[in-house]
């Protein structure tokens, strides 16, 4: 594989377990800068200057735990945390991350978000990236997902923030 100046890689998963060890062992593997979304999402909260959280996902149960355990290790504190609640039974006929970007922001609006100086929307493969404005003005809070904050990330290391039109407070400061 041939190295150029700047190759950025990301894997696409928010899944936590053992992040940073394997970020730096990946980066060293392909000998380029690596970003984890989970990582990218507790790098884009610091940068925000975020202590307290509302984390809505469209994960099962035993996801969210796993979720939970990790966001638990962090400084950040979560004022609420809701997932999908409903039986696997019936989770599993139809995954929320399967839902339209207007059905996961009604899924996410539900949620009381009240204390909260952002809202977290993990998981690549929810499509909450198309509605972070929306969501950010009806809100009125920063909203940080998972697939923003890894482009984001991304872009810092490659020194090419301001040529992206980005979407959501992130990208302002």
């Amino acid at each position: 594989m041939k190295k150029n100046s700047f190759s950025p890689c990301s894997p696409c998963c928010t899944s936590p377990p053992a992040l940073p060890t394997r970020q730096n062992w990946v980066g060293e593997l392909l000998g380029v800068p690596v970003v984890i979304p989970a990582l990218a999402l507790l790098e884009a909260l610091e940068h925000l200057k975020a202590k307290k959280i509302s984390v809505v996902t469209p994960y099962p149960e035993w996801n969210n735990q796993t979720l939970k355990t990790f966001l638990h290790e962090t400084p950040f504190e979560i004022i609420t945390f809701k997932g999908d609640e409903r039986p696997k039974e019936v989770a599993k006929q139809n995954y929320l991350w399967h839902q339209s970007p207007d059905e996961a922001a009604a899924f996410i609006k539900e949620v009381s978000h009240k204390g909260a100086d952002v809202i977290v929307l993990p998981c690549t493969a929810w499509r909450t990236f198309e509605v972070i404005e929306e969501l950010e003005a009806n809100l009125n809070i920063p909203v940080v997902t998972a697939n923003q904050a890894t482009i984001w990330s991304l872009a810092k290391r490659a020194s090419i923030e301001s040529a992206l039109h980005p979407r959501g407070k992130l990208f302002d400061i």
